[in-house]
Formats: structure tokens, sequence, C-alpha cells
């Protein structure tokens, strides 16, 4: 983790950086704001085509909680609550957090499609800070407030499979690549590069409504389109 920071949101909070993120997150549990109990776990292993063996773990009670209804106010527009801004991204704590000082970056107003600016921005929160993963769910692909377009961002306890998996070249030339994870259980598609913002809006608008993962780390954007949610 470097020791970079993000600018304040305008009621004049200090920058962001992992101090405050701690600082923000033993407050808040300590009020008993967090909605945060550790997650009863499943697992089983599944093995790919060339014999890869795979752990999945998930929590079957938190994919059945129901989405959050359009009609209800919406959590993120609670600006006391904001730590800072990413660009055009607010970020603040997580009230219902999967993991410990899990962030929330998301646009001011409401919509649910991921737009350009929103890449640039959570792209440039991901190089300041490394050690978080961040990812994105569509509608239909795990979200559960899915009128206002929201990335998760946890900090990282090691490598992941999708981050280990091998990269594939499908196309790509000197600057940007489009790999698939090779290894990897789910169809995955890695986009390198300086165009990798706008060959990651091509390929989500290629997908045509169909839902998807979205997963940013490392400097690359990984897409995982989806044939069903659970």
């Amino acid at each position: 983790m470097n020791s970079q920071t993000i600018s304040s949101v305008e009621n004049g909070h200090d920058p962001l950086s992992l101090a405050r993120i701690t600082e923000q997150w033993v407050l808040l549990q300590a009020r008993g704001v967090l909605r945060f109990d550790p997650i009863l776990t499943r697992s089983r292993w599944v093995s790919d085509r060339a014999g890869a063996r795979f752990e999945i773990i998930f929590n079957g009670a938190r994919k059945d909680r129901p989405a959050v209804p359009t009609q209800t106010a919406c959590f993120l527009d609670d600006r006391e609550n904001w730590l800072a801004q990413c660009k055009t991204l607010a970020v603040r704590l997580n009230d219902y957090p999967i993991h410990p000082m899990a962030l929330l970056l998301f646009p001011h107003e409401h919509r649910e499609h991921v737009q350009r600016p929103d890449l640039v921005s959570i792209l440039h929160f991901s190089r300041e800070f490394p050690g978080f993963l961040v990812f994105n769910n569509s509608r239909n692909a795990g979200a559960t407030c899915r009128d206002h377009l929201h990335f998760q961002a946890l900090p990282m306890c090691g490598t992941l499979p999708f981050q280990a998996a091998h990269r594939q070249l499908l196309v790509g030339n000197q600057k940007t690549s489009i790999c698939r994870l090779d290894g990897y259980p789910l169809y995955a598609i890695a986009i390198r590069g300086p165009a990798k913002v706008s060959v990651a809006l091509a390929v989500m608008e290629r997908l045509e409504g169909r839902p998807y993962n979205l997963l940013l780390t490392g400097g690359e954007i990984v897409i995982v389109p989806r044939t069903k949610e659970r």
C-alpha cells in the first residue's frame, strides 16, 4: 500500500488515505453503524477442462438478499458519510460490508450503466491504492443497489485466482491487448494498455445488456460475462 491520497470532498474532509479509512472504519464500527458480521460461507471445489482445481467460496444468505427497492431512499446520497472525491466518484465506507474497510465509489447522479469518466476515476483509485481489489456487479450479476451505479473496493490479502490465471492473447497490438484468462473456471477477458477504457466500454456495449462482473487490479480491466446470476 502506498502513501498516496485522494482529494477531499467539498465539505472539508481530509484527503483519503489508508489511515483515514481505518480511522473511520473503527469509529463507525464502535457506533454500531456498520451492518457487518462475519460472513457465513460455504465452499466447493471445481475443476476446469485442463484439470486445474479451484475452491469457490460463497455466501448463500447474502446472494438471496433482495435488491434495494427503487422507492427506498438511497443511502449513497447521504453526503455526511462521504469520505472523499476520486475524480468524478464519491467515496464512502460501505454500510453493508462484505469485508473490513470495504469502500463504495459512485457517481453523484442515479444511473445504472458504467460511463467513461467512471472507469477513468476508478482506475485512478486503483493506481493510488494498489492493495485494494475493485469490482462492479451489473444488474442480474449480483448488484443489490441496481439503480445507483457503484464500485466496491476491498483490501486484498494475497493473490486471487483470477489474478494468477495465465493470460492468453486473443487480439491486440503493441499498445492494447485483450487476453483470455486461461485455466480460470469462468470465461473472462483481461484488457490492458492505454486504450483499455475505450475497449472495455466497447465490450460492455457488445454484451447488449447481458449481465457481467467488472474487476480492476494491476492496471487491468477484467470482464466476466454472466449467463445467470445464481
